[in-house]
C-alpha cells in the first residue's frame, strides 16, 4: 500500500489533503548542497526559537504568527507559501516531507532522512541552565499554558538550589545528552561536528550568516523570548552549577577549539 493510500484510510479528509500536498511540495525542494530539507536539533535556551521564527518567515508571513498557528494544530505541521514546516512530530520528521522541521528530541531518539541539512546551536552551559530557570519562573508567574510547563514547574521548588536538586540530569546536561545517550563527551562532539552546521549562541548573528551562506538562503537574525533580568542567581549558586556542568564545559571547550581551527 502506498503512503497516500494509507493516509486515505487512517486520516481525516482535511489531513489527507494536507499530507498529499506536503508530499508533492517536498518532492520539489532543492537546497544548496544537494539537500532536500532542513532540520534543527533544538537545544532549549540556545536561540532555537529565534532560528525557528527566521525559517518560518521564509513563507512570507511573520514567523512568530506561523509558529503560533502551527503549535495549535494537532500534527504541528503547516504549509506557508508552498513551504512545509513541522515541529515535534516524530512521524512527519521521519518521513521527511517538509522544508524545515525541528524538535527538542535528542539525536538518538529521532530518525532524520538522508539528504537533510542538520543544524544545532550550543551555548555557555551555565548561561543556558540559568536562562531555563528564569524562563520557568516567568512562565509560572504568567500561568503559561505550555506543554512542558506542568512537569517542569515542579523542578522550581522554592529556590535555585531546589531547582538544581530537582532538574533531571538529561535536562541539566541537555547539550551533552542531546548528542549522546551515555553522556559521552567524545560521542557528543563527533555528533555535533557531523551536523551540516553548528554555531554558538554567543556568536548568533555570525552563526546565522554562515548558515545563510551554506544554504543559499537569506536569513535575518533576530532574537526572541528574552527572560527577565530581575531574577538573580548568587555567585555561590553559580559556582555550584559550574561544578555540576563540568562535562558540558569540556564539550563546549572542545567545540570552541574545533571552530577556531576550522
Amino acid at each position: 500500500m502506498s503512503l497516500i493510500s494509507h493516509l486515505a484510510t487512517v486520516a481525516k479528509p482535511s489531513n489527507v489533503l494536507e499530507s498529499i500536498k506536503s508530499i508533492k511540495l517536498s518532492s520539489q525542494y532543492s537546497i544548496k548542497g544537494d539537500y532536500k530539507r532542513i532540520y534543527l536539533y533544538h537545544i532549549r535556551k540556545t536561540g532555537g526559537t529565534s532560528l525557528n521564527h527566521m525559517f518560518l518567515s521564509l513563507g512570507g508571513r511573520d514567523g512568530r504568527d506561523v509558529y503560533r498557528e502551527m503549535m495549535q494544530k494537532p500534527n504541528h505541521r503547516i504549509i506557508s507559501s508552498n513551504k512545509v514546516f513541522a515541529g515535534f512530530n516524530h512521524s512527519i520528521i521521519k518521513r521527511g516531507n517538509y522544508y524545515y522541521a525541528f524538535s527538542h528530541e535528542p539525536m538518538h531518539e529521532v530518525v532524520i532522512p538522508d539528504k537533510t541539512f542538520t543544524v544545532t546551536c550550543v551555548r555557555d552551559p551555565l548561561e543556558r541552565v540559568v536562562s531555563h530557570y528564569k524562563m520557568l519562573i516567568e512562565m509560572k508567574q504568567d500561568n503559561a499554558k505550555h506543554p512542558g510547563m506542568q512537569k517542569q514547574s515542579k523542578w522550581l521548588g522554592n529556590s535555585f538550589e531546589d531547582f538544581l536538586k530537582n532538574i533531571p540530569k538529561k535536562f541539566l546536561l541537555n547539550q551533552l545528552y542531546m548528542f549522546s545517550k551515555e553522556y559521552s563527551i567524545d560521542e557528543a562532539t563527533t555528533n555535533i561536528v557531523s551536523c551540516s552546521h553548528f554555531f554558538f549562541t554567543e556568536n548568533f548573528s555570525q552563526g546565522v550568516a554562515g548558515l545563510s551562506d551554506k544554504l543559499g538562503i537569506q536569513l535575518q537574525a533576530l532574537h526572541t523570548r528574552k527572560t527577565p533580568s530581575s531574577i538573580m542567581v548568587t555567585e555561590k549558586e553559580q559556582d555550584q552549577l559550574r561544578e555540576m556542568l563540568e562535562p558540558e564545559y569540556i564539550l563546549y571547550k572542545k567545540l570552541s577549539q574545533i571552530k577556531e581551527s576550522a
